[in-house]
């Protein structure tokens, strides 16, 4: 039964966000068409470069439509999650055969591969939009910007830097889980009222996020800025990387500890205080 919820919500949100992403890919693969009929080397000579990135007005349609994708994302995420908890629906979705923790669950992943599809649409559809061998061809060219970014590149994937990544990725993945329980959270407080929901929902996502903002700034900073280090001038390596390290775990833990606070705070309203439409 859950799987059959995960999917109707799935295929739901679907018919609301793959039309923003099939116009972001259409958008990328004109401005590609258009660039492969310039002439980039005459472009160069002329110092032409507007015309070796396409049009601009491809480019004005194409921030629309991404930043149509971020909200109609954080809208599906609002309305769905409110009616088919709290609104008509509700009265079907919460006399299914489950617990309200997998509901939450069903809801709360189905949510987050949506967000990481439009991550992954974006990053395609830039890069079939922007014309990434011009940059690559000329930095070939200079060859000490070349040896430079070279050396960055190495260093980046030394050991240490790819620990880093590895928390950072973890971390982006537990603030996602925070924003979207935050999102749940705050449309079960205002189904606690029988009138002005959206304002007090509007009321409570900000107070929340204000507060969590704060404390996880605070606990970051604390973390980070207590480090025990014997050298503060010279090899500033191994600061930045310890500074990173203890910053970056530290908001794991926060974060992770957060959603969990969060999940149950939802759980418990959503058990005890279920007010349908």
């Amino acid at each position: 039964m859950i799987l059959k919820l995960f999917k109707y919500d799935f295929m739901n949100i679907g018919k609301k966000l793959i039309p923003f992403y099939i116009a972001a890919l259409v958008i990328g693969i004109i401005n590609r068409f258009l660039l492969l009929t310039t002439d980039i080397s005459r472009m160069e000579r002329e110092n032409n470069f507007l015309a070796m990135f396409g049009s601009p007005l491809l480019y004005f349609a194409y921030f629309v439509v991404v930043f149509g994708i971020f909200c109609m994302t954080v809208f599906v995420i609002i309305t769905r999650y409110s009616s088919s908890i709290y609104g008509n629906e509700g009265y079907l979705t919460n006399t299914l055969p489950l617990k309200p923790s997998q509901i939450i669950w069903a809801k709360l992943i189905n949510f987050l591969i949506w967000i990481f599809i439009s991550y992954f649409v974006i990053f395609v559809s830039m890069f079939i939009l922007f014309p990434f061998e011009f940059f690559i061809r000329n930095i070939i060219k200079d060859t000490e910007f070349y040896q430079d970014l070279n050396t960055i590149v190495k260093e980046f994937f030394s050991s240490k830097y790819i620990f880093i990544s590895i928390l950072q990725l973890i971390y982006n993945f537990f603030a996602h889980v925070q924003s979207i329980l935050i999102i749940f959270l705050s449309i079960a407080i205002a189904n606690l009222f029988k009138s002005y929901k959206v304002v007090v929902g509007v009321i409570a996502f900000f107070i929340i996020s204000i507060i969590f903002s704060f404390i996880s700034a605070s606990v970051t900073y604390s973390a980070m800025r207590n480090l025990d280090v014997p050298v503060m001038y010279g090899d500033i390596d191994p600061i930045i990387f310890t500074s990173l390290r203890n910053g970056s775990i530290t908001s794991i833990l926060y974060s992770l500890i957060s959603s969990v606070l969060l999940f149950f705070g939802v759980h418990y309203l959503h058990t005890h205080n279920l007010n349908l439409e």
